[in-house]
């Protein structure tokens, strides 16, 4: 029997997580193995654990049944509070971009929740970021420091009508187009992951310095990371190019590392 036979023969099913209660009514089984609820995609993880609970129960006498996962609480309320917040864009970005490009987008905005959420442990955001690190390797880290930069909000989904006005029969297109140009390069900044090697750091930091920019900000999460961008840097003689640099670190509360290595062109005297 698949899951789809199982949702179709359960009326009363129910699933409450967080102060959101799921019935087989809202819940909706993608072509990816996914769910969603009333349109809205849930996360990868929660999806797995609804389909073991879901598979678990079904063998159960007692079933139809509540099921609380309070374990899944903060991954759902963070991901309403993504629908609520951000509601338009993030409805028109799933109409936009491809599936797992949203879906990615989701994972990272989730993670940058946790991080901002005094609550959260040092742990809890560690597991999050090697998940979307294991899932997306090649652009999640750069999602989520577009995210946590603030570039995302002030910049990518601004261009989402500007680029419909301009294009309106093949926004969709131009619009995949621009994000994916904005991960590949980026003028003002350079995003460090764990695969950037300080070789990178230096020919992408100097690639940019050749531009007309106000400012070049290297952004980077975790301490490895950190002092792979402090080693590449000290290889480059900022003052000699024409340039100043401001080093900037800071920790959360619960412990996770940040950095903002900014520079910028030297005021003509």
């Amino acid at each position: 029997m698949t899951l789809l036979d199982i949702l179709g023969k359960l009326p009363n099913f129910n699933i409450n997580i967080g102060n959101k209660t799921i019935t087989n009514n809202t819940l909706h089984l993608n072509s990816d193995g996914n769910f969603s609820v009333d349109g809205k995609p849930l996360s990868p993880e929660i999806s797995e654990e609804i389909t073991k609970e879901i598979s678990a129960q079904q063998k159960s006498p007692s079933y139809p049944c509540q099921v609380i996962h309070k374990d899944l609480k903060k991954d759902y309320d963070a991901y309403e509070e993504i629908s609520s917040n951000n509601k338009c864009s993030f409805r028109t970005l799933k109409d936009i971009l491809p599936d797992n490009k949203f879906k990615m987008i989701l994972m990272a905005k989730r993670v940058s929740l946790e991080i901002e959420d005094p609550s959260s442990s040092g742990k809890e955001i560690s597991q999050l970021m090697f998940k979307l690190d294991r899932r997306y390797p090649k652009d999640g880290k750069k999602v989520l420091n577009l995210i946590t930069a603030k570039y995302f909000d002030n910049l990518v989904l601004p261009m989402i009508d500007m680029i419909k006005e301009d294009y309106p029969l093949k926004y969709r297109k131009k619009f995949e187009e621009f994000f994916d140009s904005i991960l590949k390069f980026f003028p003002v900044a350079v995003f460090v992951s764990d695969i950037t090697s300080q070789e990178d750091i230096i020919r992408e930091t100097k690639k940019r310095m050749r531009l007309s920019v106000p400012f070049i900000r290297i952004h980077t999460i975790g301490e490895s990371n950190i002092r792979k961008v402090d080693i590449a840097t000290s290889g480059i003689d900022f003052e000699e190019l024409g340039f100043y640099v401001d080093n900037n670190k800071h920790t959360t509360a619960k412990g996770s590392r940040f950095q903002e290595f900014t520079i910028r062109p030297a005021k003509e005297s």
